[in-house]
């Protein structure tokens, strides 16, 4: 297959607020052949930023958009999923955002391919089988813990059996108020689904309250803490994880690279690792 089309589509709600809501815009890319064949991916990252890594003009032999590295290629197998990967990221070089923005023409490539071969794409990555998800509903903390406890009712009374709350007000006054949040969050869900607590940078890089706050948050069965410090306190998550604290440390999303990647695994010491495919380059 030839690629024909390259096309960063910008999605956004009418009105975007400064809430830590990912989900009030977004860039899809598509990528269109010359067989009739689509595929689609997403960037998940300020897509006004992203989509510039598609249309700028060159600058010199390192600064290439994405769309010009990609028009005229062939795709017909993974191995050329993997070329074009290196080629955009190396004619892209010094674009500083084209790992994050080649994120959605990696996917939209990956699910080209998989449609061309009539196969999931997690077998052509080299999978042997798929393996099952639980589904999590995410939201913010209420403003107050009365406001927290009807959200998580009115999760429970959807049926999911897991819920993550984040960002809100966590962090922002004394370890019992963080703890009423967590403990309305508990309440609302019931003994039984799964929750988990996204801090959202919320203590930087203070080791010593991230433990009290875990240990604290321990008594309401909380699956992980989510990034309760910087993206770059990478030995700060180090010293966290050989402490041992009393709930599981998750982190991770905010890796843009490979490498960055490695450094949460190898020196963060990190408990889950959420590394995200519209963020690292695909």
């Amino acid at each position: 297959m030839k690629i024909v089309a390259v096309d960063p589509i910008y999605l956004r709600m009418p009105e975007i607020s400064t809430a830590a809501d990912g989900t009030q815009d977004t860039l899809l890319v598509r990528i269109r052949t010359d067989r009739g064949l689509e595929g689609w991916g997403e960037c998940d990252a300020s897509p006004l930023v992203s989509l510039a890594a598609y249309c700028c003009p060159m600058s010199h032999g390192n600064i290439i958009n994405i769309r010009e590295s990609l028009l005229g290629e062939t795709v017909d197998t993974p191995n050329d999923v993997r070329r074009l990967h290196a080629k955009a990221l190396r004619n892209g070089s010094d674009i500083q955002q084209i790992d994050h923005a080649y994120s959605g023409a990696d996917i939209a490539l990956w699910d080209l391919v998989g449609k061309s071969l009539g196969q999931p794409v997690y077998r052509l990555l080299g999978g042997r089988m798929p393996h099952p998800k639980k589904p999590y509903a995410s939201v913010l903390f209420g403003d107050t813990p009365e406001e927290t406890l009807r959200v998580a009712q009115r999760i429970q009374s959807q049926g999911f059996l897991a819920a993550k709350f984040g960002w809100g007000p966590l962090g922002k006054k004394d370890a019992e108020w963080d703890v009423a949040l967590v403990r309305a969050a508990r309440e609302g869900l019931g003994s039984k689904a799964e929750l988990m607590v996204d801090a959202g940078w919320a203590w930087g890089r203070d080791v010593e309250t991230v433990l009290d706050r875990a240990r604290r948050f321990s008594a309401y069965q909380v699956t992980w803490l989510e990034e309760p410090l910087f993206p770059d306190a990478i030995p700060e998550y180090g010293e966290l994880a050989r402490r041992k604290p009393a709930v599981p440390i998750a982190a991770g999303e905010n890796a843009a690279t490979l490498r960055a990647a490695e450094n949460y695994i190898d020196q963060g010491e990190l408990s889950f690792v959420q590394i995200d495919a519209g963020r690292i380059g695909g």
